[in-house]
């Protein structure tokens, strides 16, 4: 069993990330693989050609400015034994609104005007649970899923009009008969100027409540 550490990046990484990164306890056989670029579409599909090239069997997709802890790959990987395709943890914008970086539909329609769009304003705490789409900070997936969607879609993360590479790549692997997963109890931190986890956006959402009911 082998697996890719995938590392979309500018041409520098967070310290914090990079100790998460060297804790990390593998399963199996792993290669921690970085890819410098302005365009991160550009870095993910230059990543996916390489897992598929080299016979992998999957991509732990983590961005530069995430952190998680030492297990992550462990838990994932144990859905992926289950029979999943795509799991993600709960990760979370790491600028307000700190809404959780989940949705649940996404529509492309015949314009962008027409594109639908809906977040989680709340989600299933500790639970796991399809969505329709989820932002790439971390994701594991089968390689065999990159093989698909590119035969079918002939594109991965190219991004379509008015959506960012994540959710474009997810778009395309619903049309490939593929499911989305979220296992909310894999808790992963988005660093800013602190580190934006589930307690930053439960505190920011019961202040938003707070600040509605002072109003009333």
């Amino acid at each position: 069993m082998k697996t890719m550490v995938a590392i979309p990046c500018m041409d520098q990484t967070c310290t914090l990330f990079d100790q998460c990164l060297d804790n990390l306890i593998p399963v199996g056989e792993i290669s921690k693989t970085r890819n410098p670029g302005s365009l991160v579409y550009i870095s993910r599909n230059s990543l996916s050609e390489v897992a598929i090239q080299e016979g992998l069997d999957y991509v732990l997709w983590i961005d530069s400015d995430m952190v998680f802890e030492p297990d992550l790959m462990q838990r994932l990987m144990k859905r992926m034994d289950e029979g999943f395709d795509i799991v993600a943890p709960i990760c979370f914008r790491r600028k307000a609104p700190f809404s959780p970086v989940l949705y649940k539909t996404i529509r492309l329609g015949l314009t962008p005007e027409e594109n639908i769009i809906n977040g989680y304003s709340d989600y299933p705490r500790d639970s796991f649970f399809e969505v329709d789409a989820c932002g790439f900070g971390c994701v594991m997936m089968r390689v065999s899923v990159l093989k698909k969607v590119l035969d079918e879609q002939k594109a991965l993360f190219s991004p379509l009009p008015q959506f960012g590479e994540d959710i474009s790549f997810c778009l395309r692997a619903k049309r490939s008969g593929f499911k989305i997963y979220c296992d909310s109890s894999i808790k992963v931190g988005h660093i800013s100027q602190t580190v934006v986890t589930e307690e930053t956006y439960l505190q920011y959402k019961r202040g938003k409540e707070n600040n509605g009911n002072n109003d009333q």
